[in-house]
């Protein structure tokens, strides 16, 4: 069984490290070892290749490229923010086999007014905001109450690996996102940060329109739920998903 990470908007998987330590930490243990077959992770870089290439920001493109790179396998899709907007074209094309969807403080239209605002500023104006504003204020906009300088430089290192014109080109498919339409019944897993104040809840209903199997858990954490709520995640993750084992699994 293969996790496939898809990140946020960064692009990079730099910012999944507070949760990969969980995940990693909980596969290791004896009770994941039960498993019927093993299970591994992987993040999936949205800027370049293995070789350091740049990649195509096309939904359709990045999606071949998966395909391609895990045809064949039992997939697990955990999508995170902008990703979910990948993790719905993948579903979409019916050539992967996913056993399991999770979206992690996701959107499938544009999240927010605010966020619609912010998608049309340019990436330089927005990493030159960051740059010239406290840490401690960035920080706890984007992180709530559990904001720390460990997030706060992980933040930076994800920022500074992102191209601003790959930015630029996510941020333009944010701001352009229509509504999906069409029905799934991959089981789907949507984690609702509480605090989130870059993805309306209004905006979680489509979910339940769009698939058949569909269940909600709402959790302490900001919209970077992976980073300031990595155990919660795992524990909603374990709880709802069959991985081999039935030590965790309660359905």
């Amino acid at each position: 069984m293969m996790i496939l990470l898809l990140p946020g908007a960064d692009g990079t998987g730099v910012l999944f490290k507070p949760f990969i330590e969980v995940l990693q930490a909980s596969i290791n243990t004896e009770h994941f070892s039960k498993a019927s077959k093993p299970i591994s992770s992987v993040i999936i870089n949205l800027n370049h290749d293995e070789m350091g290439n740049p990649l195509a920001q096309k939904l359709s493109e990045q999606a071949t490229r998966i395909e391609n790179e895990y045809e064949g396998q039992s997939v697990v899709v955990i999508a995170e923010s902008y990703s979910g907007l990948l993790a719905y074209e993948l579903l979409s094309r019916q050539q992967l086999d996913i056993t399991h969807v999770v979206f992690v403080a996701s959107f499938l239209k544009a999240p927010s007014k605010f966020v619609s605002i912010v998608a049309k500023l340019n990436p330089a104006w927005l990493k030159g905001a960051i740059r010239t504003t406290p840490s401690v204020i960035w920080g706890r906009v984007l992180f709530g109450r559990w904001q720390t300088r460990q997030l706060r430089i992980l933040f930076i290192q994800a920022l500074k690996q992102t191209p601003n014109e790959l930015l630029q080109q996510r941020l333009a498919i944010i701001a352009n996102t229509t509504v999906a339409h069409k029905t799934l019944s991959v089981p789907c897993l949507y984690l609702q940060a509480n605090q989130d104040n870059l993805v309306s809840a209004q905006n979680i209903e489509i979910f339940d329109e769009v698939f058949t199997d569909f269940s909600r858990i709402a959790m302490d954490g900001s919209h970077f739920l992976l980073q300031t709520n990595p155990e919660g995640v795992w524990e909603a993750i374990k709880s709802n998903i069959y991985f081999g084992t039935n030590d965790y699994y309660v359905k």
